[in-house]
């Protein structure tokens, strides 16, 4: 019995050495080339060992029964299986270093990538890229480091702001050139590394580390815009909900499926560390599907910019989030902030690259338009006739290009353009209407009231009357088209 309890307490020590050097000499084994048909790699892989390992502790245990030399053997390796089992599992052991190059490489074959799962009335006033990750450890150490090569400090000098990026290189983006890589972790152990792009790099707001940008001081900006009229905005006491706080852990989440939603208004601050997770893996690349909140998020940061920082970068990212992103709550809020900022620094150019394909003919879209002298065309008129208080639109809708030629040719006839002047708008003494400029909690005013400019009094008889004009001109000319048959 002796004989065998020793074959078999040798059989275990073999197994339990080839399954350690196999999970900390050789991580890309057999073994994990034939797991990378799931999604977590390590996990399968290192629990294969555990598994195996326990076998065999058990197996040198029961045999150790008939002799206490055994039993105590049999003890040391189960515990030995035992421990490398929960450092594997947990990610104290990493694995065997590799360069950056080749762990990317390693891991895009190894692991298939899936996409990470989204007032108060202040009136105006006169005279006023998805790239390669490693892997993460179960908890991570709070740090951060923005790393460039020395070619690339210049660059990103000019696009972040002027504070010293530290250098610790090991990481290198495939993109290097356009790119920031953001590393959450220890360095000993390995963390979560994100090649975030230059472009978005430099429109995020730090509140601490090499990169802090942000400021808590409450400051404003004040612009005239014309007619006795000037904008005022201003920070409040509330925390900026995109600031990132670099000593915040960051952490992989086990099962990227079932992330908690961020919910209404999130914040950066208030995320969790999977969360968090999630929001920097999106920041690779912002052109991607994700929760509506991560968008949000980043959002908030744009808005600040376009007041008090880099505004035409930042109206550039929200145009392009416009195009990427769909839903419904944030066109709202990303089209009304466009208008308030075209208004706020007198842009044409702005208006009309966020608004020349699909024109906003709300409240504050007509008002920024009667700053900018972009008055309305006849097909307009005809779209806005209920607002001019013209509700007979049966020939507008049956006749259309009829109207429309009728209603060109008597507005050309009387203001000599197919355009009706905003001469005609008495801004002094249109009704106001109140509407949303920010969807940042801690930018005020977060709505304003502006005038409506359908409902100055001449201008919106001068609408009705050409509507009403053109109506009983194209009902006679159809009426003598019938009687010749032609209609």
């Amino acid at each position: 019995m002796g004989g065998i309890a020793a074959l078999i307490l040798f059989l275990a020590c073999i197994v339990s050495f080839i399954s350690a050097f196999i999970a900390l000499i050789a991580p890309n084994s057999f073994v994990l080339r034939w797991a990378k048909l799931t999604e977590r790699r390590r996990f399968y892989g290192t629990m294969f060992y555990f598994f195996l390992t326990m076998c065999f502790m058990a197996l040198s245990i029961s045999c150790g029964v008939a002799s206490k030399g055994s039993f105590i053997l049999g003890a040391i390796i189960g515990y030995f299986a035992f421990t490398l089992g929960k450092m594997l599992r947990s990610g104290i052991i990493p694995g065997r270093p590799q360069s950056s190059a080749k762990a990317q490489k390693q891991t895009q074959e190894v692991k298939r990538e899936r996409p990470a799962p989204s007032p108060i009335n202040v009136p105006f006033q006169q005279a006023q890229a998805t790239t390669p990750k490693p892997k993460a450890p179960e908890k991570v150490l709070p740090s951060q480091i923005l790393r460039a090569d020395d070619e690339k400090i210049e660059a990103a000098r000019e696009e972040l702001p002027s504070r010293i990026l530290e250098r610790a290189g090991q990481t290198k983006s495939a993109t290097s050139g356009n790119t920031i890589s953001v590393k959450f972790g220890n360095k000993l152990f390995g963390g979560n590394v994100f090649n975030v792009p230059r472009d978005v790099a430099s429109l995020l707001w730090f509140a601490n580390g090499p990169l802090k940008n942000f400021d808590e001081e409450s400051v404003g900006s004040h612009h005239d815009i014309g007619g006795g009229l000037s904008v005022h905005i201003f920070m409040n006491s509330q925390i900026e909900p995109s600031v990132i706080d670099v000593e915040m852990p960051v952490r992989e989440p086990k099962n990227r499926m079932f992330v908690e939603p961020l919910g209404y208004f999130p914040s950066y601050a208030r995320l969790n560390e999977e969360q968090k997770w999630g929001y920097w893996n999106w920041l690779c690349n912002v052109d991607e599907v994700t929760d509506i909140g991560n968008v949000f998020i980043f959002y908030y940061g744009l808005e600040r910019h376009l007041y008090f920082g880099k505004y035409k970068q930042a109206a550039d990212m929200i145009l392009r989030l416009r195009a990427h992103h769909t839903n419904g709550s944030f066109q709202a809020y990303s089209g009304q902030a466009l208008l308030a900022a075209a208004l706020y620094h007198k842009d044409l150019s702005l208006y009309n690259a966020a608004f020349a394909d699909k024109p906003n003919y709300s409240e504050l879209g007509l008002f920024v338009r009667f700053f900018l002298n972009l008055p309305i065309g006849a097909d307009e008129l005809m779209l806005l006739a209920s607002d001019f208080g013209f509700t007979n639109k049966r020939y507008i809708k049956e006749r259309t290009e009829m109207f429309l030629e009728i209603l060109t040719r008597r507005m050309t006839e009387r203001f000599g353009s197919a355009f009706l002047p905003f001469s005609l708008v008495d801004i002094q003494h249109c009704p106001l209407t109140e509407v949303n400029i920010v969807a940042n909690i801690s930018l005020e005013p977060r709505t304003i009231n502006v005038s409506n400019i359908t409902q100055s009094p001449a201008y919106k008889k001068a609408g009705y009357e050409l509507l009403s004009g053109t109506h009983e001109e194209l009902k006679a000319t159809l009426k003598e088209m019938r009687k010749r048959g032609e209609a």
